[in-house]
């Protein structure tokens, strides 16, 4: 005959195997999310970087000046058609 005590340990036990089963479907579900968030999202972190580095060296500013003011719309047109494209076919 099986004991009250030994039918309430065998369901502790079930439950402590759900919770972990539970745990490692949470963690897969994360890995999965990460590895397909992280490849999207290398483009985009690579611009902002490029864009602070140049920022902080000061680099806009000392091209800025050496273009003649009647090329500078022209040369913003061009910037936004690349970041368009680059953006585009980033996602």
């Amino acid at each position: 005959m099986v004991s009250k005590k030994a039918i309430s340990m065998s369901s502790i036990d079930n439950n402590q195997e759900e919770k972990h089963y539970e745990r490692l479907v949470r963690r897969a579900y994360a890995v999965v999310l990460t590895e397909r968030v992280i490849p999207k999202s290398i483009p985009p972190l690579c611009a902002v970087g490029s864009f602070v580095s140049a920022s902080w060296l000061g680099l806009w500013v000392h091209v800025w000046s050496h273009i003649s003011p009647a090329y500078q719309p022209a040369v913003l047109g061009v910037l936004a058609g690349v970041f368009s494209f680059v953006g585009h076919i980033t996602t």
